[in-house]
C-alpha cells in the first residue's frame, strides 16, 4: 500500500509539475502577447498621430489653395472691370468719331451740291 501510495504521489507530483511548467510556458506567452499588444498600440497612436497630422496639414493647405484662388479670383474680377471700362472709353470714342465722319461727309456732300449747282 506504501508502494501505491509511493508511486501514487510521484504521479500526482509528476502531473503537478507538468501542470505547473505549463503554467509557466501559458503566463510566458501571456507576457509576450501583452508586450505585442503594447507595442502594436504604440505603432496605432503614432499611425494615427501621423494621419491627424497629415489631415491638418491638407486642410491647411486646403485653405491656403482656397485663399490663393479667391485671391486671383477678385484680381481678375478688378483686372475685368478695367477692361470693360476700356471697352466702353473705345466704344464712345468709336461712336464720336463716326459721328464726326458722318457730319464731314454730310459736310462734303454739301459743299459739292453748292458747288455744281454754281457750275451749272
Amino acid at each position: 500500500s506504501s508502494g501505491i501510495n509511493a508511486e501514487y504521489g510521484d504521479t500526482l507530483e509528476g502531473d503537478l509539475h507538468s501542470a505547473q511548467s505549463s503554467c509557466e510556458a501559458m503566463e510566458h506567452r501571456l507576457n509576450q502577447l501583452n508586450y505585442e499588444v503594447s507595442c502594436k498600440d504604440e505603432q496605432l497612436k503614432f499611425v494615427n498621430g501621423e494621419m491627424e497630422d497629415r489631415r491638418e496639414d491638407e486642410t491647411v493647405e486646403m485653405r491656403n489653395a482656397l485663399l490663393l484662388m479667391n485671391k486671383e479670383c477678385q484680381d481678375l474680377k478688378i483686372e475685368n472691370s478695367h477692361l470693360k471700362e476700356q471697352q466702353n472709353g473705345i466704344k464712345s470714342e468709336t461712336m464720336r468719331l463716326e459721328a464726326r465722319e458722318t457730319a464731314l461727309i454730310q459736310h462734303c456732300l454739301k459743299q459739292l451740291s453748292d458747288t455744281m449747282s454754281q457750275i451749272g
